[in-house]
């Protein structure tokens, strides 16, 4: 979870283009997730708003503890949803 969460507020911070950075920067987390053999998190539209304050903190913040837990909470949210 803390790569994953250090990862996308890296990438949002110095991705050049202020149009569909949002949706690269899912997909390399989706990729990382991956990698770590980890369920990919999904971020329900309904809990957007508090993903991108999240995404904010972090970058302004440098504390990602908000972020992570939200990643944590998305991959359980995923998991639980593939599993029914």
């Amino acid at each position: 979870m803390e790569r994953l969460a250090w990862t996308r507020a890296a990438f949002e911070q110095i991705h050049p283009f202020s149009d569909g950075n949002g949706r690269i920067g899912r997909l390399i987390m989706f990729i990382h997730a991956l990698q770590s053999e980890v369920t990919p998190p999904l971020i329900i539209k309904e809990r957007k708003y508090a993903y991108y304050k999240y995404l904010e903190i972090t970058q302004q913040q440098g504390k990602n503890d908000l972020l992570r837990l939200f990643i944590a909470e998305s991959v359980i949210f995923a998991d639980n949803l593939m599993r029914q």
